[in-house]
């Protein structure tokens, strides 16, 4: 066997695992990106509802999903900070939501998304049950 040999061996051994080694680390980063953006779609698209399981439980999973981005974590932080401390009156509720929506901003940010804060103030419909 002479060099070329040796080097098709290793290619043809090499090769696949490589293959199989940048397929793995290919999903595991597109899952994590897929929670993110879970997370996010979840606290967006109920931001006027009040007292929802849904979106306690996404913010119980921002600390999980967003852990590297310190800017959201901190955004994160302040709001629950709030939450833990607010006295429920009608206005703090202008406040919190502020807070709500800064957090919301930064993971929009991290998530490469081009949202003004103003436009993620202002534009949701709230459903009204009366």
């Amino acid at each position: 066997m002479d060099y070329s040999d040796y080097i098709m061996t290793v290619a043809v051994v090499v090769g696949p695992i490589a293959a199989i080694l940048i397929q793995i680390w290919s999903e595991k980063r597109r899952s994590k990106i897929n929670r993110k953006h879970s997370v996010f779609k979840t606290l967006i698209s109920s931001r006027k509802l009040k007292d929802d399981v849904e979106i306690a439980k996404a913010l119980n999973m921002v600390e999980v999903e967003f852990y590297q981005n310190h800017n959201v974590i901190s955004a994160w932080r302040i709001y629950l900070d709030y939450l833990e401390k607010e006295s429920h009156s009608l206005d703090n509720s202008e406040i919190k939501y502020n807070m709500f929506v800064e957090m919301l901003y930064e993971m929009a940010k991290t998530l490469n998304y081009n949202f003004d804060q103003n436009i993620t103030k202002k534009d949701s419909i709230s459903a009204r049950f009366t």
